[in-house]
């Protein structure tokens, strides 16, 4: 066995006890923290939803925090067969962005009324950076972005449930 492959299967393997050992610790704290949580009695629907949305919205604003930190050569990763898969940061953010979008969808589809300007709120604070990400890349000039906003208003007209900018009222 050649001496560098000797040594990426000992990483492999530190790499693995890693991850089982953060695994087990969570798994405890969990445990723990299942333990030592008072009995709320039964949970109204509406309030456990709202903590689950409000939870993961913390995860997200955390894991956002961690993915900007991350230096660009860490971005993806090569897998034994040569595939490149996204940073594990990247995927989480991804998939709590979905997450928090399927239960912002939720609670509205649920018609919880008290609840609906703070999911509006969420999600355009999930949207506000990608879109001033966009806009900071295209470099516009002082003339574009005067014309921002009303066409991003226009365009967000479908989420608050606004007819199509594209087919007009009466398609």
């Amino acid at each position: 066995m050649p001496k560098g492959e000797n040594a990426h299967r000992k990483a492999i393997r530190r790499t693995k006890r890693r991850k089982n050992a953060n695994r087990r610790l969570l798994g405890e704290a969990i445990e723990k923290t299942r333990q030592e949580a008072p009995d709320q009695g039964p949970m109204d629907p509406v309030t456990a939803l709202g903590i689950v949305l409000d939870r993961t919205y913390s995860w997200l604003v955390y894991v956002q925090a961690r993915t900007e930190k991350l230096p660009e050569e860490r971005f993806w990763r090569k897998t034994k067969t040569g595939v490149r898969l996204p940073n594990e940061w990247i995927r989480l953010e991804r998939d709590l962005r979905s997450e928090l979008t399927y239960l912002s969808a939720r609670m509205l589809d649920l018609d919880i009324e008290d609840r609906k300007a703070q999911a509006a709120e969420i999600v355009a604070q999930i949207f506000a950076p990608v879109i001033g990400g966009i806009l900071k890349d295209l470099q516009l000039t002082k003339k574009q972005r005067a014309k921002v906003k009303g066409i991003v208003a226009r365009h967000l007209a479908l989420v608050e449930g606004g007819t199509d900018p594209l087919r007009g009222a009466g398609d």
